[in-house]
């Protein structure tokens, strides 16, 4: 019964970043020198690098900070690959390192001591040890993650090390900034400052975290830096075939969580409802772009490939192998618009001045849902929504319609990449003191 237990826990709760070979690498990380006296710190999982520059699996949201940091190779900056990642060494860009082995004991630990793998007290909590631990040994002056985890923030607060969190997709509160999740533990665990995209990002995050996030907006690191442009720029294939096509869209699929059911076949295995499916099938003169959820293409690939494949049999106006393998802001470089259920990916394409349009999904997505998300970008007109059972060749007149100004858009990211240099110029200050 506790291997079952332990088995459905790590399923339900954990099936993305646990793996047989990620715990393999974490046992024998223990025969690994952890290196000392680092500079910043940088947290990431497998799933962050969803993306190659010079071959070597990329963050788009940590990477080019480290490239404009550490431009001029004076730091010592290391990138932990955090429990349970399979990608490091060589494969990856920049300087990056397994050391989890006393992370798996500690997980271990709570399951045998509390009979579970979720943060339940602080006090002598056996994971926030493992953290302590090995931030002694790393000394690290400043961390910069990707969602660094409750157990890490609070070490690192212990041991006054500053913590930055780069705000990955939508800023959720039924997930990492939940308040009623950290009421348990006294509301800690917070980092420092969250690093947000744009203002809209930031007024949510003081709103749904009654102003604990500490929100700082630096732009988003894949659009508004240079080194982030470049991995776009270099990824950008521009298909002949493309170009024979009126229009062109990216379709972003959705992941759902293990066990996840619904009534709708295509929405439950690709994250698009048949609706769409089906308007995609006969509308003429445009070609789909889709692209996997980063979930799918890392663990799922083969099952929604395949399904792809019968979808769409002998169509030559649709492409998701490509589009899927290459950035966000290449895949979605010269397109019509942007199609999701509800994505966070819509942030994304707001980013790259490209319009949104939510179909929803009876009984899943409505117009509430969209609303309490993206309510800042619906006022703005760069997003809209329509009812799957509503959809048809009329919903895509909004790409024609829709009032955005490109002025406007152009000046915000122009201030977005200010804000950028004016945070590595921080960073690099506050390591030198």
């Amino acid at each position: 019964m506790f291997l079952k237990n332990v088995y459905n826990d790590i399923r339900s709760r954990y099936n993305i970043v646990w793996s047989f070979k990620g715990v393999y690498l974490a046992i024998i990380s223990f025969f690994s020198k952890v290196p000392r006296n680092i500079d910043i710190l940088f947290v990431s999982h497998d799933v962050h690098r969803n993306a190659k520059k010079k071959d070597k699996l990329y963050s788009p949201l940590i990477d080019p900070i480290i490239e404009s940091v550490n431009e001029d190779n004076k730091y010592n900056i290391l990138s932990l690959a955090t429990p349970f990642s399979q990608h490091f060494g060589a494969e990856c860009f920049g300087n990056v390192k397994i050391h989890s082995y006393d992370i798996l004991v500690s997980f271990l630990k709570r399951m045998i001591l509390r009979g579970s793998f979720s943060l339940k007290y602080v006090k002598n909590d056996p994971l926030i040890k493992a953290y302590e631990k090995l931030l002694v040994k790393i000394n690290p002056k400043i961390i910069i993650g990707t969602q660094p985890s409750v157990e890490l923030c609070i070490a690192a607060n212990r041991l006054n090390i500053k913590t930055y969190d780069m705000q990955h997709g939508l800023i959720s509160d039924v997930n990492y900034y939940a308040i009623a999740k950290r009421k348990l533990i006294n509301q800690e665990g917070w980092p420092d400052n969250v690093l947000c995209w744009d203002k809209e990002s930031a007024v949510r995050l003081e709103r749904i975290t009654n102003g604990f996030g500490d929100p700082l907006i630096i732009g988003h690191p894949s659009y508004h830096s240079k080194y982030g442009k470049e991995l776009h720029t270099d990824q950008i294939v521009k298909q002949k075939k493309d170009f024979e096509y009126k229009n062109t869209f990216l379709v972003t699929l959705t992941y759902h969580d293990y066990g996840a059911t619904f009534e709708d076949y295509y929405y439950r295995d690709l994250g698009i409802p048949k609706e769409l499916i089906t308007l995609m099938l006969t509308l003429p003169n445009t070609f789909w772009r889709i692209r996997l959820h980063p979930v799918q293409h890392k663990f799922h690939f083969k099952s929604v490939d395949s399904l792809l494949n019968k979808i769409f049999k002998n169509k030559n106006n649709v492409n998701w192998e490509l589009y899927s393998d290459i950035s966000f802001g290449a895949a979605i470089s010269g397109c019509t618009g942007h199609i999701t259920v509800s994505s966070a990916s819509a942030l994304d394409a707001a980013q790259n001045s490209v319009p949104t349009l939510f179909v929803g999904c009876p009984g899943v997505v409505d117009y509430k849902i969209i609303k309490s998300y993206f309510d800042e970008y619906l006022s703005s007109g760069i997003m809209t929504y329509v009812n799957s059972i509503d959809l048809n060749n009329s919903s895509f007149n909004f790409f024609k319609t829709s009032e955005i100004s490109l002025n406007s858009q152009n000046k915000k990211n122009t201030d977005s990449e200010r804000n950028f240099l004016n945070f590595i110029e921080k960073i690099q200050i506050d390591i030198n003191k």
